[in-house]
């Protein structure tokens, strides 16, 4: 399954892109007491991104 959710760049002491309760679709299996109809999640998360040829420099994202 694969699925997008958004996020924000954020750009405070570190280049991070930041999911902050973000819906998810998911897919349950499992027995009797497995919430199987539960079809979203929400996830948190901050990925920190680095410029590998200058760790100290800030990395930036502009539109198009």
């Amino acid at each position: 399954m694969q699925a997008t959710a958004d996020g924000t760049w954020g750009e405070r002491e570190r280049s991070a892109l930041v999911l902050d309760r973000a819906p998810i679709p998911v897919k349950i299996t499992g027995s009797f007491f497995c919430a199987t109809s539960v079809t979203t999640a929400t996830i948190t998360a901050r990925y920190a991104v680095t410029d590998t040829t200058d760790p100290t420099r800030r990395v930036t994202v502009g539109a198009g």
